[in-house]
Formats: C-alpha cells, sequence, structure tokens
C-alpha cells in the first residue's frame, strides 16, 4: 500500500477501511508514513457510539478496549470500571470474554452484544453473566459490553 501511494504521490488516492478511525485503526500506520497535513481522515459514526445509541446509554464512563487480534487484561480492568467495551475477534469471542469474567468471581454482570450493527440484520443481545453459556455461538462482524448492574 505505501509502495503504491508513493509511486502515485501526483494523484488523489483513498483509502477505504472498516472500523473507528481512531481506535485501533490503520490510520496509525498511515500517520507513521505520512504527516497530519498529508492525509484527510473522515470518519462514520463509530461502532461503540452506535451501540450506545441503540440501547440509549451513555458511554463516557466506560473503558474502551480492543481484543481483535491481540490480548488485553480486561477482568482486571473491569474490576475498576463501571463497564468495559471490547472489540471481540474469533478467538476472543463475547463467550470467552463472559466465562473468563464469570470464573473471576463476577456476578452482578449484565453483557450486551451487538452483531452486524447497522446493517439490516442488526443483533443486540442482552445475557445475564450467570448465563454466559448462551453466548456459545458465532458471532459476526461484533462488539460487546460489560457492564455492572449496580
Amino acid at each position: 500500500m505505501i509502495e503504491f501511494i508513493n509511486k502515485n504521490r501526483d494523484r488523489k488516492i483513498c483509502i477505504i477501511v472498516s472500523g473507528d478511525t481512531g481506535f485501533y485503526s490503520l490510520l496509525s500506520f498511515l500517520r507513521e508514513n505520512y504527516s497530519k497535513e498529508e492525509l484527510n481522515v473522515i470518519p462514520g459514526i463509530s461502532s461503540y457510539q452506535y451501540l450506545f445509541s441503540r440501547i440509549g446509554e451513555v458511554w463516557q464512563d466506560y473503558k474502551l478496549l480492543s481484543v481483535h487480534g491481540r490480548e488485553a487484561e480486561y477482568v482486571e480492568i473491569f474490576s475498576k470500571e463501571k463497564g468495559i467495551l471490547l472489540l471481540t475477534d474469533n478467538i476472543n469471542t463475547p463467550y470467552v470474554i463472559a466465562k473468563n469474567i464469570y470464573e473471576a468471581g463476577y456476578r452482578d454482570v449484565e453483557i450486551i452484544v451487538g452483531e452486524k450493527l447497522s446493517y439490516p440484520d442488526e443483533k443486540i443481545t442482552f445475557v445475564d453473566i450467570k448465563e454466559y453459556k448462551k453466548l456459545n455461538r458465532e458471532f459476526f462482524i461484533n462488539l460487546m459490553i460489560v457492564r455492572k448492574k449496580s
């Protein structure tokens, strides 16, 4: 990609990526190779902003994390927060995350999973942590909220 851009500096080039522009995105990589002045970043509505709006809640008190292709100490972080929001992947699935939080001793917790947000087949699932086994299924393009009930 960088080679292509550098060979075509006389042209306008658009790079379209999925995800949130400022949250574990391709922007970090592009900023390592180009100055702010060379980039024109046009964001859409973030996935976490969208999910919180769909459930009618604010997200200012939540810690935003990603376990999409990376590890995070989300159980430890959750212990210090009202709630966390996680971008997940096919290894760190909603089921695995909920199971780990349950096994850490948390019981008064709600899990909310948003799948295929803004698509016609969007699905938002609410599960009490005690019923985390209901999350043992395949998920598509998702993120999840883990929040303390009290």
